[in-house]
Order: structure tokens, then sequence, then C-alpha cells
């Protein structure tokens, strides 16, 4: 892991770049803290998982956090990427100043810099994975990405729900 700071110029896409950045590097990236001046940010509504309503600046950045996980240095679990679509989530704060409103939430779409925005991260080369599921009221790890449920007493594997596609 290696912890850098990055420098995004004014008018860049603040996501793109960071993507951009973790892929150059052959890495994954998460996204630790940002500061500066955003413009133009599209959420996501939660709810219903499409592009909720974008908000035009200037803001500043309160919180901005986030993971992209390159699909070609890892073989992430199946059941993590279709949480994380494009292999990334970022999520975001931000302030307009004196008007005293905040936006928040998860970013889909752009965040364009309207200063230089400063990012701390971490690059990650080889990342692994692991999952956990409640069992019988315990916390244990899950091998091979099956979600092990109690099924009339027995546990079972629900792989069903789940395609591995790195077999």
């Amino acid at each position: 892991m290696e912890h850098i700071v990055i420098e995004i110029p004014q008018g860049r896409d603040v996501v793109k770049s960071l993507i951009n950045l973790a892929r150059s590097r052959q890495a994954g990236l998460t996204v630790l803290s940002g500061s500066g001046l955003v413009s133009d940010v599209t959420f996501l509504f939660p709810e219903t998982r499409v592009i909720g309503f974008p908000v035009e600046g200037p803001f500043n950045i309160i919180s901005l956090t986030g993971t992209y996980i390159n699909p070609y240095i890892c073989q992430a679990s199946p059941s993590l990427l279709n949480i994380a679509s494009s292999n990334s989530y970022f999520s975001i704060f931000v302030s307009n100043g004196d008007e005293g409103h905040v936006y928040g939430g998860i970013v889909k779409g752009k965040i364009m810099a309207a200063s230089k925005v400063l990012i701390t991260a971490a690059l990650i080369k080889n990342p692994n994975f692991h999952r956990f599921g409640n069992v019988g009221g315990s916390l244990h790890e899950m091998p091979n990405d099956r979600l092990q449920v109690i099924n009339n007493g027995r546990l079972e594997d629900e792989s069903n729900n789940f395609t591995n596609t790195y077999d």
C-alpha cells in the first residue's frame, strides 16, 4: 500500500482523474479525504439506485471518500462488484458556505474541480478480499464467495445467488 496526495487542477473531473491514476499505476485506490472547491456534482438516489439530482456549485468539500477496485489487477468478489457499479464507489458531502446548505451522498457521475482539489489516498497493488457472514449468531469468514445460511437447522451454501466468473 502506498499513501499519496493527489492534486487535481481546476476544470478536471475528480472521479475520472482518480480512476485514471489508479489504472495507470495498476492499482486499486481508496480515497481517505479531499479538500477544495467543486461544482457540478451528481448524486445517486439510494432507494432506486438511479441518477438523482445534480447540484451546481461552487461548493466546499466537507468529506470525500471512496474506493476504486481495478478489475485488471485483482479478482474481486462478484457480489462486491454488484454493489459497486463500474468497480467504484464514491461519497461526497459539500457545503455552499455562507448559505448553510449541505448536500451529500453517493456520487453517480462527475465531480468537477472548481479550484485545485487535494486528495489523500492509498494505492493498493495486491488487495485481498474477505467476506464475513452471520452463522448462528456468530461472525464467520465465508470461503469461495458463498454465503452460508441455516436452513431448517442445516448449514448450506447460498451459492445460487452468486456467479463466480473466476473459476
